[in-house]
């Protein structure tokens, strides 16, 4: 999945250089804020992780009262299959 991913990225940046320097730069720059808001993205999950022992948990319902709530994505697949479409 890595590799798929890698090379579409690499044909994205290929496609987008290939009108020369100037298009270049502008997309080393995009990278680069991007590469800065992934790097943020980072430093807050790892202090939302570090925290996360801290923080009183409610463990989940063994059973659910009201229909509407769903507790996994594989009961809502279910659910929402048995629904008339």
């Amino acid at each position: 999945m890595w590799l798929a991913r890698r090379r579409s990225l690499d044909d994205a940046i290929a496609h987008l250089t290939r009108y020369g320097p100037a298009a270049s730069d502008q997309v080393h720059h995009h990278l680069l804020a991007l590469r800065q808001l992934l790097d943020q993205e980072a430093e807050a999950f790892a202090s939302l992780e570090a925290a996360a022992p801290d923080v009183a948990q409610k463990p989940l319902p063994l059973y659910i009262d009201d229909e509407d709530t769903v507790i996994s994505l594989t009961d809502e697949r279910s659910r929402r299959s048995r629904q008339p479409t």
